[in-house]
């Protein structure tokens, strides 16, 4: 993924946390190569939480039910 991609995909991100991931993408911290981005794991955690922070904190948690493999599964015969 390229620099130019990333920043198209964290455009649903609420304000402060797009803002710091931009700044952090122009920032040079990002080297691309040919395989895509290579970040250092810091760099990679770094990146995850502020996505993390940017998502909704309502959204409903499924239930155990919702989740099992049974349900899952249910279609499969």
């Amino acid at each position: 993924m390229t620099v130019d991609a990333l920043k198209a995909e964290i455009g649903h991100l609420s304000e402060q946390p797009r803002r710091e991931l931009l700044g952090w993408l122009e920032g040079g911290k990002v080297e691309a190569s040919k395989t895509g981005l290579v970040l250092s794991p810091s760099e990679r955690a770094a990146g995850y939480r502020a996505w993390a922070e940017g998502r909704p904190r309502n959204t409903p948690v499924l239930s155990d039910q919702a989740i099992s493999r049974e349900t899952i599964y249910s279609t499969r015969g």
